[in-house]
């Protein structure tokens, strides 16, 4: 009971930037673990070919949501947040205003061209109606959260994240199980449904509080600033779901539907890179604004082996998460889990340097190794997706990552010498040590998938030296903790 009060007592000690990182890395825990038990049921729910249809929608959307609203809800957005903190309620308002403008433009596009589209997309009519609607409001949650960050208040955040996580399968299930035929529409109305009552008060909070649906400065400065960053936005996206649309083409659904459900697996360790990322980025710019490199430095490395850590337990056990996650006919994505799991690394690792890009202004630099990025990621998995099968999807997607990961990592250090900053903005030795490290466990990890015995030694060796060594590990996040609050 004395361990619980001295627990209770050091959190109460800290300050509000603190349990404000703490909360946000706690919510997307819940967020996604709420992701991880409804996974298996819909994966029973549906068949594969179903499963994979939705998949495809699902990655239809984030790269529409991109070219309809700019993404402008990141990017100058949060930047302005952490500049102009004096403007931020008619700031946001008139952002939403312009994202509310071009979504309804692109919405009168589709209505004009909706046959073609839906039949280019393989979605039907009502399914894109949907997707409109999600766009919209969701965009709306996505200006809310990114200044309730940008602010560190946390608890309206958590408890409207956690509701829409709780809700969003609970009213899928239901809706999937009350038809017999068009499941997969069900499932997206049952999205749509809980969006458009939670985020559509979002949107009217917004719209009230900042009173400003269009003010021409804050609009023209937006397109300016976010134009140049839609190629890189929507390079992100391909890397992330080019692979799944291609595989659907070329392998079927049913494949696309295996592939999806190992990419989503993989991808459970991106709630740690968003919750660092959304916590680490206001806090990055502002040491580069202090010129305080060193800081910078110490938790570049920390968050890093934090992330290769994560990954590589994700590999560690990934046939026993895949057993769990989906019946035997999804098994074949085993081999799928691990690139795409250190494609995750890769993914937080360039984040840290696109923030120096960011701060600085050089989007060029940013769209220059995105666009490369995501065309070698097409062209790779145009060549060797018929050769190969859909597993080739998941090394060419590792591939495009590490290669963000250098050219973001160059650009950074060529702006430092440009811009005659005497003291680098990262160590990248010993970024360079970490991946190294991690790439050559985790190859190792999958050659001893089929044999089960040293695996489960390994884990239980790695379980047995994490015992040994929790001071030490206690004392690294307590280093994170109290670098972060600073």
């Amino acid at each position: 009971m004395s361990r619980i009060n001295q627990i209770i007592d050091k959190y109460r000690s800290m300050n509000h930037v603190a349990k404000a990182t703490i909360w946000f890395v706690i919510c997307s825990f819940i967020q996604r673990g709420i992701t991880v038990i409804s996974t298996p049921i819909f994966t029973r729910l549906l068949t594969k070919e179903e499963y994979g249809t939705f998949s495809v929608f699902s990655s239809w959307l984030e790269i529409l949501t991109v070219i309809f609203t700019l993404r402008i809800c990141y990017g100058v957005y949060m930047r302005n947040l952490v500049k102009y903190p004096d403007e931020r309620d008619g700031y946001s308002s008139s952002l939403l205003g312009l994202t509310t403008i071009l979504t309804g433009a692109w919405f009168v596009v589709y209505m004009l061209f909706s046959r073609p589209v839906n039949n280019f997309l393989k979605l039907s009519f009502p399914m894109m109606i949907c997707m409109f609607i999600m766009i919209l409001f969701s965009s709306a949650f996505s200006f809310w959260s990114a200044r309730e960050r940008v602010d560190y208040q946390y608890k309206k955040l958590i408890i409207i994240s956690v509701l829409v996580s709780i809700l969003k399968p609970v009213v899928g299930i239901v809706l999937v199980l009350s038809v017999q035929d068009n499941k997969v529409f069900a499932r997206i109305l049952g999205l749509t449904i809980v969006e458009v009552i939670l985020y559509g008060i979002l949107y009217v909070v917004q719209m009230r509080r900042g009173r400003a649906f269009y003010r021409k400065d804050y609009w023209l400065g937006a397109l300016k600033f976010n134009l140049p960053l839609v190629p890189h936005y929507l390079s992100q996206i391909i890397l992330n779901h080019s692979d799944r649309i291609m595989i659907n083409s070329m392998c079927g659904e049913g494949d696309a539907g295996i592939y999806s459900l190992a990419y989503s697996m993989a991808m459970i360790m991106v709630l740690f890179n968003t919750s660092l990322q959304n916590t680490i980025s206001p806090w990055n710019y502002d040491q580069l604004k202090k010129k305080n490199y060193p800081a910078m430095q110490r938790i570049g490395n920390l968050t890093a082996l934090i992330i290769a850590v994560i990954n590589f337990l994700l590999i560690l056990v990934a046939p026993e998460m895949l057993r769990l996650f989906a019946p035997v006919s999804y098994h074949g994505a085993l081999f799928v889990i691990p690139p795409v799991s250190m494609g995750v690394f890769f993914m937080y690792l360039y984040g840290l340097f696109v923030n120096v890009e960011m701060y600085y202004g050089k989007n060029y630099f940013v769209l220059t190794a995105s666009v490369t990025g995501a065309v070698a990621n097409i062209i790779s998995n145009a060549i060797f997706i018929p050769i190969f099968g859909y597993i080739a999807a998941a090394y060419t997607t590792l591939g495009s990552f590490l290669l963000y990961s250098v050219m973001h990592g160059a650009f950074s250090e060529y702006i430092r010498r440009k811009e005659k900053v005497a003291e680098r903005f990262y160590q990248y030795p010993v970024l360079f040590l970490i991946t190294g490290i991690f790439l050559i466990g985790s190859f190792l990890i999958m050659m001893t998938y089929s044999i089960p015995v040293l695996r489960y030694s390994i884990v239980i060796a790695i379980a047995v030296v994490i015992i040994l060594l929790r001071k030490k590990i206690r004392n690294l996040i307590k280093q994170f903790m109290g670098m972060r609050s600073k």
